[in-house]
C-alpha cells in the first residue's frame, strides 16, 4: 500500500513513517514502474513492535538493537530499565512532596507575608556563595555543582551576619547559598563534605516580601529583633531561606525568611 493509506492505517502521520524509513526502522519496496515506496502488513507489525518498545523507555537505537539481541539481553534491558523507572518513581514521589511543601509556603505569603511564627526545622546543609567575604574551595565548587544538579531538593538560602546587626546604622551583611535538608541527601543518596550544618528544632521566623533581599535594613528586623529580646535568646546569624518569588504590584519580589533557633 502507498505511504498515505500506511499511514493512516497505523494512525501515524506521513511525516513520522517517512522518519522511521529514512532512518531505516522500517524498508518499503520500491515500485518499478514509477519509484513510490509500497509497505506491506509486514512493515507494520516492525511500526507497532517500535512503538510498544518506546513507550518502554527504549530509545532509537535500542529498538534496532533488540531485534537482534537474545531473551537473556532482552531481560537484561527489562531489568535495567525497571530500576531506572523505580529510581523514577522515587524521584517524582519527592517532587510531589516538594510541590506540597511550596504550596504551604505559597499559602504562608498570601495570608500574611509579613507574619512572625514558630515552625520546626529539619537538618539543612547549607554552602554560602554570594556575598561578602565569601571564599569558596575546589570542593566548594563540586559541591554546589552537585546541589545545583539536586534541583528542586535543594533550595536557595539566605544569611544576616550577627555582627552587621549590632554595628550602628542600617546596612547588613547579606549572603545568598544554596541548601538542602538531610532528608533529601540521604533520599538522594549524594555526598556533600564542605556544607555547613544546622542543628534540627524549632526556629522563630520573620515573613519578608522584598524585590531585592540584598537591600533588607536593620529596621525591617525590628519585629523579630524585638520577639528575639522578649523571648532572652542569644542572638546570632539569622538564617533562613527563599521560599517563593511572585509578582505583587507591577514588581517581582522575592518572599523569603529569616529565623534564629529556639
Amino acid at each position: 500500500m502507498k505511504i498515505n493509506n500506511f499511514a493512516k492505517r497505523l494512525g501515524l502521520p506521513t511525516s513520522k513513517i517517512r522518519y522511521y524509513e529514512n532512518i531505516g526502522l522500517i524498508k518499503g519496496d520500491r515500485q518499478e514502474k514509477n519509484n513510490y515506496r509500497d509497505f506491506k502488513n509486514e512493515d507494520a507489525l516492525e511500526v507497532y513492535s517500535s512503538l510498544m518498545l518506546r513507550s518502554y523507555g527504549m530509545g532509537i537505537q535500542e529498538c534496532f538493537d533488540a531485534k537482534e539481541e537474545n531473551i537473556e539481553e532482552i531481560n537484561s534491558w527489562i531489568e535495567k530499565y525497571i530500576e531506572k523507572t523505580k529510581q523514577e518513581i522515587k524521584r517524582q514521589e519527592m517532587l510531589l512532596l516538594r510541590l506540597r511543601t511550596i504550596e504551604s509556603y505559597s499559602e504562608m505569603f498570601r495570608i500574611d507575608p509579613n507574619q512572625i511564627h514558630i515552625r520546626y526545622l529539619s537538618e539543612p546543609y547549607e554552602i554560602w556563595t554570594f556575598g561578602n567575604n565569601i571564599k569558596l574551595t575546589k570542593q566548594h565548587y563540586k559541591d554546589i555543582e552537585i546541589l545545583v544538579n539536586s534541583m528542586p531538593y535543594s533550595y536557595a538560602c539566605i544569611k544576616v551576619s550577627k555582627e552587621s546587626i549590632l554595628a550602628d546604622g542600617e546596612d547588613l551583611d547579606v549572603s545568598i547559598g544554596i541548601g538542602i535538608l538531610k532528608e533529601s541527601v540521604d533520599l538522594l543518596d549524594i555526598k556533600i563534605s564542605s556544607a555547613s550544618v544546622r542543628r534540627e528544632g524549632n526556629i522563630l521566623e520573620q515573613l519578608f516580601e522584598m524585590e531585592d533581599p540584598f537591600q533588607i535594613k536593620k529596621s525591617d528586623l525590628t519585629p523579630l529583633l524585638t520577639k528575639i529580646k522578649e523571648l532572652n535568646l542569644e542572638l546570632t546569624d539569622l538564617i533562613g531561606r527563599v521560599y517563593v518569588c511572585y509578582e505583587k504590584d507591577g514588581k517581582t519580589v522575592y518572599g523569603f525568611g529569616l529565623a534564629i533557633m529556639l
